[in-house]
């Protein structure tokens, strides 16, 4: 349950999606701010990676995804260390 609400979406971009929203409404970032989280997302998160079940993912399972996208794109690890 989410803040007694059942999610039925479990999915990596659901659960994104629900964590942006919830940031919009407890931070009130500006929209440059979401908008710079939705452009990461879809820079380095697949859309197999976006539906998967979040539930069923391994930090293992990240970290090889995370090396994979490194080997395979011109997305540096470098990159990543500024998240």
């Amino acid at each position: 349950a989410y803040y007694g609400l059942t999610i039925v979406d479990t999915s990596f971009k659901s659960i994104f999606e629900l964590a942006l929203k919830e940031k919009a409404i407890t931070e009130n970032p500006d929209e440059k701010t979401i908008e710079h989280y939705r452009n990461d997302y879809k820079r380095f998160i697949s859309d197999e990676l976006g539906s998967s079940d979040i539930r069923k993912l391994s930090r293992v399972d990240l970290q090889k995804y995370t090396q994979e996208l490194v080997n395979s794109s011109d997305i540096s690890y470098k990159a990543f260390q500024v998240l």
